[in-house]
C-alpha cells in the first residue's frame, strides 16, 4: 500500500481546507506549479510553501471526528433511525 492510499487525496485535502478545517497534519499536499500536488512530511509543523494542503491520516481524521461527532435522532429514508451527525462549530 502506497503512502497516497493512506491519507485523503488533493482534491479532498482542498475541500476540507476550503471547509475551515484546521491545516495541521503529520502530511500535506504541496501544489505544485503545474496544478498536481506532491505529498510531503511536515515534520516540525512548519509548512514552507504557502499553498498547502494537509493531507490527513485516516487516524488523525478519526480523532477529529470524534471530537466532533454527536448522537442526534432524526428520520432517515421515511423511517426513524439513530444515526451519527457531524457538528460544525
Amino acid at each position: 500500500m502506497t503512502l497516497e492510499d493512506q491519507v485523503c487525496s488533493l482534491e479532498l485535502a482542498k475541500k476540507l481546507k476550503r471547509m475551515g478545517v484546521e491545516q495541521r497534519s503529520l502530511w500535506y499536499w504541496c501544489k505544485l506549479t503545474n496544478g498536481s500536488g506532491e505529498l510531503r512530511w511536515n515534520e516540525d509543523n512548519s509548512l514552507l510553501t504557502t499553498v498547502y494542503f494537509s493531507a490527513f491520516t485516516v487516524s488523525e481524521l478519526g480523532q477529529m471526528l470524534r471530537k466532533g461527532m454527536t448522537r442526534s435522532y432524526h428520520p432517515a429514508g421515511g423511517s426513524d433511525k439513530l444515526d451519527w451527525c457531524w457538528v460544525v462549530s
